[in-house]
């Protein structure tokens, strides 16, 4: 029974309904995480798969991670006897790391202003992705979007 519904039927049970915030600037239609399971989201899936998580690809990066991590607790180390903000620093950490693996170059400096923002705009989708919305669970009120979640969301992502 568990094979014919985890490996046979797989399919029909691999659908799940996409929630408003994700369809701000029809995001959703293109995204590997929040895309619904047809042909296109199984192709970026297998692209992802052979191109971004293989083995091979992820031995090839490996340097790359070991230097955030090193550069993090280095920080970390410089301020010594501070009171440090976590909640940043485990913030910048991955981004940073994602950005030297995709533009080849730190992508938050605290010290930045356009930084700040991305990094605000950012924990606003966060919340906003977080918070129950009344859409979600009835067709009804999406077109008066009630909460205001789909304007907030559509606001910051124009700002990223």
């Amino acid at each position: 029974m568990a094979m014919e519904v985890l490996k046979t039927h797989d399919h029909i049970l691999a659908g799940r309904t996409v929630v408003e915030f994700a369809k701000s600037l029809s995001h959703h239609k293109s995204s590997l995480i929040w895309g619904e399971y047809r042909a296109q989201w199984r192709n970026l899936r297998r692209i992802s798969t052979v191109e971004l998580f293989s083995p091979k690809r992820m031995e090839a990066l490996e340097h790359l991670r070991r230097d955030e991590v090193f550069h993090t607790v280095r920080l970390l180390y410089e301020d010594k006897g501070k009171v440090v903000d976590i909640g940043q620093t485990v913030f910048c950490t991955p981004l940073n790391l994602l950005g030297k693996m995709i533009f080849s170059t730190s992508v938050f400096d605290p010290n930045n202003p356009e930084s700040a923002r991305l990094k605000n705009s950012f924990g606003e989708m966060a919340k906003l992705g977080g918070k129950p919305n009344l859409s979600d669970l009835s067709p009804f009120p999406r077109f008066l979007d009630p909460q205001g979640v789909f304007r907030e969301t559509a606001k910051h992502l124009k700002g990223v």
